[in-house]
């Protein structure tokens, strides 16, 4: 498995691989134009962020040890992802990740108006404490009982859903990986 905790060797062709893919996805999102990407570091958490959406502001940040598989949470991502689309297995998490997060920016405008980001956490919280969830089991209430989760991990899924796509991701990987290694 990866080691996302060590430091990328080549963080500016890393993040001109991680722009480039994102361009690559965008002109399925019809909201982002000319995303930005950049490396940051904040202590001992070193990542990437996206901007890539003028009209509201959002930066997506990605912690790179958080996107490795040995987090519950995101071993219960990949595992959901990898049960309902059995196309995505062999695929690593930091393009499973960036997929689900472009499918925000895809679907938020599609998003039902009685969907209460505020509200559905609640009840989140009210079912644990009735049911005292797993962190495997909250994080599955979480992609599947919020709207907004699920639509983006639809929709990254199904932009992976076709071959010509799968190739551009497995070329991201294969870029990204060598980036961080240096052998490039």
């Amino acid at each position: 498995m990866f080691d996302y905790t060590s430091r990328p060797a080549n963080i500016r062709k890393l993040n001109a691989v991680c722009k480039a893919f994102i361009a690559e996805i965008a002109p399925a999102c019809e909201r982002c134009e000319n995303p930005d990407i950049h490396y940051y570091k904040v202590s001992a958490n070193a990542g990437f962020g996206i901007h890539a959406d003028e009209d509201f502001e959002i930066d997506m940040q990605y912690n790179y040890p958080s996107i490795a598989n040995d987090l519950l949470c995101t071993k219960a991502f990949n595992r959901f992802v990898h049960d309902n689309w059995k196309y995505t297995r062999g695929f690593a998490g930091i393009t499973l990740t960036i997929l689900h997060e472009m499918g925000h920016w895809a679907t938020y405008p599609h998003l039902s108006k009685r969907f209460d980001r505020v509200k559905a956490l609640a009840k989140m919280y009210q079912e644990n404490e009735k049911k005292n969830f797993s962190v495997y089991e909250l994080q599955m209430y979480y992609m599947t009982h919020f709207e907004d989760e699920r639509k983006a991990t639809e929709w990254g899924m199904n932009w992976l859903a076709d071959a010509q796509n799968r190739k551009t991701a497995k070329a991201f990987e294969k870029a990204f990986f060598k980036c961080w290694k240096g052998e490039e």
